[in-house]
């Protein structure tokens, strides 16, 4: 974790705060912090990264979705059911408009809210967006059989 921060401490004194790289090694650190179980570290550096993205990259980037699925992730973990769906929620409603049903984003984003529901003890939403990932990956799947050569 040092070379995190010492990549964030050089990102803010020669980069800024706000810059795209800055924001991304302080992802980067909240995500190992949510991984070694410092929640409540982690939770202030994600809160950072989706606040500077929203700002400098705008609502809709990948990176800032990205940075959206994280912090809700470390809220799921904490029992903050609620925010994390809002949060889920949004990513997925903004990837599936912005991105389309096919990009990965979506389809990550709906995997969030089914291991959400299957967490809060809420089957039937996780059951809602379980289908919903199968249509999509059958779609994908028909997508890539039309698509391919024939072969004699």
């Amino acid at each position: 974790m040092p070379y995190y921060q010492e990549a964030i401490e050089t990102g803010r004194r020669v980069l800024g705060d706000e810059h795209p790289s800055t924001l991304v090694s302080i992802n980067n650190m909240g995500r190992v912090l949510f991984l070694r179980g410092m929640y409540e570290e982690a939770e202030s550096h994600l809160k950072e990264a989706v606040d500077g993205r929203r700002l400098v990259l705008g609502n809709e980037h990948p990176k800032t979705l990205d940075s959206i699925n994280n912090m809700g992730a470390i809220l799921a973990e904490r029992g903050r059911y609620e925010a994390a769906e809002t949060l889920f929620v949004e990513t997925f409603e903004t990837s599936r408009r912005v991105l389309g049903n096919e990009n990965s984003h979506t389809r990550l984003s709906i995997n969030y809210l089914i291991e959400l529901y299957d967490a809060w003890g809420k089957p039937e939403k996780a059951a809602e967006y379980r289908a919903m990932l199968e249509v999509l990956e059958a779609a994908k799947a028909n997508e890539a059989e039309e698509s391919a050569p024939a072969v004699p």
